[in-house]
């Protein structure tokens, strides 16, 4: 074991341990006690004491206010507590003159101290970083024994890192992605406070981390990938100005949820035999134009770069702003169609639940202020179709985040404007999970069938999905009410709490065998079947 005392007091770039210890006290910790570790702390940890120095460095990577710098405070105090020598340092936007060699350079006088693990937050903020960082793994860790962990709010530029100089050179702890189980965990709120600011662990107005978090973000990015001469994605977005970068962000935000909101809202108009509110609506949605890039491209004034007499095309700018917020993990690429071989229409999940949330009101919003909407008429229903899209949109994040391999995940709509919420096809098995979700608390076992979940047993749509008789089939109907399995007419439906099924969301398989093994076992004893024409229903406590 190194010796935890060794003193680092000569140097200014690295904390010592005493300034360590305090800065850990006072960073992981609030006036209602310590903060309560995210998930990605226990494998990090792992990685910091497997005496494995094969030439690869720990990324914590996320967006500001995602807990990366309270994460890694957490797992350098449980490092210090076993003994390891640690020291920590942590970046300012104007440190780049102190440049990536200074700071190796400090890690191997360190390191020949005795210092075991090293923790950098903020690295993207060194001059150098792309083109020099990796040194560390190639040299430093191998030839050193030592542990490096990175971090910075500049997530843009931790990828291209990742997709370059750091190639096969790290592993990866995502501070991105919080489940609702972890969620709660961590805070001890409610699943209705998740639904709106779930991902984001901060206070602060969302439009403001929008601005620092995403556009002061990729701005600066631009910078760098300019400086290194990594153009080929800068130069689309290089000299656009900063207010056109964040309406635009905020417009592919709106874009992702727009057409789910539209759907729920006129549903519920039909429903409710509300008059027709096509023209009021019509603003906001235009039925041949279904292509995210084109939608938001139509409304965003592109400036000439400041570099170049040659003007981008909107298109062009638009895409490159999409993929960064894809590879930023804002957003999560999935799709819609009718089937997971055919052609589909690319479709975009929230990775935060507080950017889906504020693009939601933004949308609410402009609805509420078009002139041919009675606010006190409507206001009820376009609330009810925010909260459908919001309970709709989390469950299918979890579950393209709990995918095994060969999962195919994607929303079915046919040209019937017939939907399924979620399928989850796997043909290397020959399973699928079909899962339709609804914001009520209660349905009727009688109606169900013929009604909230007729789409999940149509022959047609599982025609078109391209199932047969071969698949083994489980239809979900996801709702906030009692988990419940029913039968009727041989067709066998799981009704399952939004919130248990999002506990499940890595064991799905397992979860709903568990839930048809416990009905199996219920009606075995009251020696009933499920092919009977009538209803038979099990509660799941």
């Amino acid at each position: 074991m190194s010796n935890s005392n060794v003193s680092l007091n000569s140097y200014n770039i690295f904390q010592p341990p005493d300034l360590l210890k305090k800065n850990i006290e006072k960073m992981t910790r609030d006036k209602s006690g310590a903060f309560k570790r995210r998930d990605f702390v226990a494998p990090l940890l792992d990685f910091c004491l497997d005496n494995c120095y094969n030439g690869k460095i720990g990324i914590v990577y996320g967006l500001r206010s995602t807990g990366k710098t309270v994460g890694m405070l957490h797992a350098a105090e449980s490092l210090i507590e076993q003994g390891n020598n640690v020291t920590y340092a942590a970046f300012q936007y104007k440190d780049d003159e102190l440049g990536i060699r200074t700071v190796t350079e400090e890690m191997k006088t360190l390191a020949q101290k005795g210092v075991t693990h090293f923790f950098l937050d903020e690295v993207t903020y060194l001059g150098g970083f792309i083109n020099l960082v990796s040194e560390w793994p190639d040299r430093l860790v191998p030839e050193r024994g030592i542990k490096i962990i990175i971090s910075g709010a500049d997530s843009f530029l931790l990828w291209v890192a990742q997709c370059s100089s750091l190639f096969h050179r790290y592993v990866k702890f995502n501070a991105n992605w919080s489940s609702y189980s972890e969620y709660v965990r961590v805070t001890e709120n409610s699943y209705d406070t998740f639904k709106r600011e779930g991902g984001i662990f901060s206070t602060e107005k969302m439009h403001s981390i929008i601005q620092s978090a995403v556009v002061d973000n990729l701005l600066h990015s631009l910078d760098h990938l300019i400086a290194s001469r990594i153009t080929a994605y800068a130069d689309t977005l290089y000299g656009i100005h900063k207010d056109t970068v964040y309406k635009s962000v905020i417009s592919i935000l709106k874009c992702a949820v727009e057409n789910s909101i539209r759907d729920h809202f006129i549903d519920r108009v039909h429903k409710k035999n509300i008059p027709d509110l096509g023209s009021a609506l019509s603003d906001l949605y235009t039925i041949d134009k279904r292509d995210i890039k084109e939608k938001v491209a139509d409304s965003v004034i592109v400036y000439k770069s400041n570099r170049s007499a040659i003007d981008v095309e909107p298109k062009m700018v638009i895409e490159a702003l999409i993929e960064f917020l894809v590879n930023i993990e804002c957003l999560v690429e999935s799709k819609m169609g009718m089937c997971d071989t055919g052609k589909s229409t690319k479709i975009f999940v929230f990775n935060h639940n507080a950017f889906m949330n504020y693009a939601i009101e933004e949308i609410v919003d402009g609805i509420l202020q078009l002139s041919d909407i009675n606010q006190p008429k409507f206001i009820a229903g376009i609330r009810q179709a925010a909260e459908g899209v919001l309970n709709e949109n989390i469950v299918l994040a979890h579950v393209i985040h709990g995918a095994k391999r060969g999962d195919t995940i994607f929303k079915y709509r046919d040209g019937s404007a017939k939907e399924i919420d979620i399928a989850v096809v796997n043909r290397d098995f020959n399973t699928a999970k079909l899962i339709e979700v609804k914001s009520k608390t209660w349905t009727n076992p009688r109606r169900v069938f013929t009604g909230d979940a007729k789409n999940l047993f149509a022959t047609s749509i599982l025609k078109n999905i391209g199932i047969d008789k071969g698949f083994a089939i489980t239809q979900v109907l996801a709702y906030m009410g009692k988990t419940k399995i029913l039968s009727s007419n041989g067709k066998r439906l799981l009704l399952v709490n939004i919130e248990l099924l999002l506990t499940h969301y890595r064991d799905l398989d397992e979860f709903f065998g568990q839930l048809n093994a416990h009905a199996d076992a219920a009606l075995s004893k009251e020696n009933l079947g499920w092919d009977g024409d009538g209803i038979v229903e099990v509660e799941y406590v």
